[in-house]
């Protein structure tokens, strides 16, 4: 069956790690919506964030915070558990002052504190490249998405991710085609079905023409 549904990382993927979004990126994410396809941005990055980045009305739904948060039609749903908020909301404020309102994001030199609050909240840690994220235990990007695609009423075999960081390995898991890019970390192009030979928005734009040529 044809892929419906792309699922799109933002750092290090659409978005090189210093600069804006390639134009040549969303040209192509606009040419292949019109045609049909579904996108959505599955991001760490909260909300905030990505809307300064790119047109949030380009994709069909967003995955922002590592699977903590979904957005739909421009409405926003927490896949985070009560208990979590409370435990949360008792974290010091120069943790958690940042725009992320579920999860903990800090740089990854940061572990033995991560550790700590990770014991201290009961949550589990998930690195991506030089950052480090608290989360609540069973969220991350593939929990997000999974719910993104029963709302679409769209089969996991008929999506394609693409991503370069360790916090898109879940999705690599979930999804029926993997593309990683040529600066992807080695264990996301161990499990790929298609690796690029261009970086960042460039292998996006190698990857979907490949598959949706």
């Amino acid at each position: 069956m044809d892929p419906l549904l792309v699922a799109l990382d933002l750092d290090g993927t659409i978005k090189p790690p210093f600069g804006q979004v390639d134009s040549e990126v969303l040209e192509c994410i606009a040419k292949l919506r019109r045609r049909g396809v579904l996108f959505v941005l599955v991001t760490g990055r909260c909300f905030g964030d990505v809307r300064s980045m790119v047109p949030p009305a380009l994709f069909d739904a967003m995955v922002v915070e590592n699977g903590a948060v979904i957005v739909i039609k421009g409405v926003k749903h927490v896949l985070a558990p009560e208990w979590w908020l409370a435990k949360r909301s008792t974290l010091p404020p120069n943790l958690t002052g940042g725009c992320e309102e579920i999860i903990v994001s800090m740089d990854a030199d940061l572990h033995q504190q991560a550790q700590w609050l990770a014991s201290k909240t009961g949550g589990r840690l998930e690195r991506n490249k030089d950052r480090l994220m608290l989360l609540p235990p069973g969220v991350d990007k593939a929990s997000g998405l999974l719910r993104v695609l029963e709302v679409l009423h769209v089969e996991r075999e008929r999506t394609v991710c693409i991503g370069d960081g360790e916090n898109d390995l879940p999705l690599f898991e979930l999804c029926g085609i993997k593309v990683a890019l040529k600066n992807s970390v080695p264990q996301l192009k161990e499990k790929a079905s298609y690796v690029s030979a261009k970086e960042d928005g460039k292998g996006v734009v190698e990857a979907l023409t490949h598959y949706f040529a």
